[in-house]
């Protein structure tokens, strides 16, 4: 039965001669720095997906631009159609918005689907190699680990 307010965590370090400790594992469960975290995944898991993450990351950079495009568009609206009265510009400025505006949709479209594909796949593998340890594993391991641990 476990213990009131104790987490998963304390209840391991109690138990000094537990499984975890007997197979060798305890190295999964101690505590690591995120930065040392992250590197690993990038090293092992997202150094296969650099194609879609570079393209990805492209996407972001159009999406920042044409962020603030429109802002300065919507300038040379004010500018050149409302104070010096040319008429001439108004096709030629409302069409650039409107690429500016379709083309900030399709980079957030292209940035939102590749990095959430490297995310899904990065999780994917990892469940791969988890389901690939578990079934290499010894027999005793699952007699001397509960489930939950």
């Amino acid at each position: 039965m476990r213990e009131i307010g104790k987490t998963r965590y304390e209840l391991r370090e109690k138990k000094e001669g537990s499984a975890v400790k007997a197979i060798g594992l305890a190295s999964l469960f101690k505590e690591t720095s995120a930065r040392a975290l992250l590197e690993r995944l990038l090293k092992v898991y997202a150094k296969k997906y650099t194609p879609v993450l570079i393209g990805g990351f492209f996407c972001m950079i159009i999406l920042a631009i044409t962020s603030v495009a429109p802002a300065k568009l919507i300038e040379d609206v004010v500018n050149e159609i409302f104070v010096n009265k040319k008429s001439e510009m108004l096709l030629p400025v409302t069409l650039a918005i409107l690429g500016a505006f379709l083309l900030k949709g399709l980079s957030n479209y292209g940035a939102s689907v590749s990095m959430d594909y490297v995310g899904q796949r990065i999780v994917t593998d990892i469940q791969k190699d988890l389901f690939e340890r578990l079934m290499r594993a010894d027999l005793a391991f699952f007699h001397r680990t509960p489930s939950g641990e």
